[in-house]
């Protein structure tokens, strides 16, 4: 073997390490995003008891990698390995990938800053579990979930098909920590459009970047949006039920 050789091994070793970046399903390529945030996120080991500021750490870790990550720098090219229309696929492929990725990761990250404002203002960081209401388990019963105490309300705008898909029908495979649906986050982008959630993601960065307080946060979201929350919130938090609703009688008022 000469080096031209060993080098295009070397290649094709690499882009198979990334080969997940070119799958045709989002779906599928997130099932694998997914599978590395326990790693790099200790806390998500333990379901019941990582806070609603675990789980977006995480979340917002993998959004900062994928949004800042040039899809030209994922696959390697050296010489005639791959040949060039394969490259060019394999690059199309994880840009639609990333964006779709970024978009998703945006929508629930938003969905996440509502509750977590909410929980700082009505008694601190608490267990998302706490908040959102336990996991489904195979052959257990039902548990009481926070989706489905929040009321019906309008929608605005159907999501576009590919975001829409996983939202509601989630990544391919679930994950020992974290529903395979995002049902809140689907509720606000049917009710706010996408656009509007985009606006409060950026909302929530100020927040977390120290510019804003919680209230703040809370006070550049729609208000309707936040009393439904918070009054869904209500039913589910036993111990915050005064306090939550005191919230939902806040932002009602201003609608």
């Amino acid at each position: 073997l000469n080096i031209a050789d060993l080098v295009e091994r070397a290649i094709r070793l690499a882009n198979r390490d990334v080969e997940n970046f070119s799958e045709s399903d989002p779906a599928s390529f997130l099932d694998h995003t997914w599978k590395l945030l326990p790693e790099t996120n200790p806390a998500l080991h333990v379901v019941t008891t990582y806070s609603i500021g675990d789980y977006r750490i995480a979340l917002k870790r993998m959004e900062g990698f994928l949004s800042t990550l040039d899809a030209q720098r994922v696959f390697q090219k050296w010489g005639n390995e791959p040949k060039a229309d394969k490259h060019a696929s394999l690059v199309k492929a994880a840009a639609k990938n990333i964006a779709i990725a970024v978009r998703y990761l945006r929508s629930k990250l938003y969905a996440v800053a509502l509750l977590e404002a909410l929980a700082l203002e009505t008694g601190g960081n608490a267990p998302l579990a706490y908040i959102t209401g336990g996991m489904p388990e195979n052959g257990g019963p039902e548990p009481l979930r926070l989706e489905n105490y929040i009321k019906d309300i309008a929608a605005v705008e159907t999501p576009e098909p590919v975001l829409e898909a996983l939202l509601q029908g989630g990544r391919t495979t679930s994950s020992g920590f974290d529903m395979q649906p995002s049902p809140i986050a689907y509720h606000l982008v049917r009710r706010l459009g996408e656009t509007t959630v985009l606006k409060g993601f950026d909302d929530a960065r100020d927040w977390w970047a120290g510019q804003l307080t919680p209230r703040q946060f809370l006070d550049r979201q729609n208000a309707e949006v936040v009393t439904t929350i918070a009054e869904a919130c209500a039913d589910i938090v036993d111990t915050r039920r005064d306090s939550m609703k005191a919230v939902a009688a806040r932002y009602a008022t201003a609608r």
